[in-house]
Order: structure tokens, then sequence, then C-alpha cells
């Protein structure tokens, strides 16, 4: 949530006026900051309703233990959420499909 609220506060403070303006959040695992999941979802809620697209990139060994709601709440729509995981992973690399 933290890191959400600081590009955004980039974006509308130094981004220019006609550029398309969207963040992408590099998720290792759970959220670690104080309050969660939901602190991060309520932030990206509240930076989504300025127009500001978000765009989620998950890295883990297991992309399960990424919880998928969450990562939903985060992005903008679901095309944009990019999973990348272990060779080991069946899906090494998927993209969500709407």
């Amino acid at each position: 949530g933290c890191a959400l609220r600081l590009a955004q506060t980039e974006l509308t403070t130094n981004g220019r006026t006609n550029a398309r303006k969207e963040i992408v959040l590099v998720v290792a695992s759970r959220a670690n900051r104080e309050g969660g999941d939901p602190a991060a979802i309520s932030d990206a809620t509240d930076i989504k309703a300025l127009g500001i697209t978000i765009k989620v990139l998950t890295f883990t060994a297991d992309t399960a233990q990424v919880e998928d709601s969450t990562v939903a709440s985060l992005a903008s729509t679901p095309s944009s959420i990019f999973s990348f995981g272990s060779a080991s992973t069946p899906a090494s690399v998927r993209r969500a499909r709407a």
C-alpha cells in the first residue's frame, strides 16, 4: 500500500499532463505492510479511481502463495496480472484472462 501511494504521488505530482499513468507493482509474496492486504487494496482502489492503471507482476516459487483475490483487487483488470513462478510450477508464466 505505501509503495502504491508513493507511486501515485510521483505520477500526480511529476507526471506529464497528457501521458497515460500506470503503476507496475511487483509482488514477491503476501503484503508485508502494517494492516496487510486490506490496506493495500484500499490504496489501490483509491488510486484506480484517479484513473491510474495498476499492473501487477507476481514472482514466487509457488504462484499459489500469492492470494489471487488480493492480486485481483490490486490490479486494474484481470488482464493486468502477470505471474512468474519457478521452473517446477506447471504454468511458470501465466497471464490472467478476463
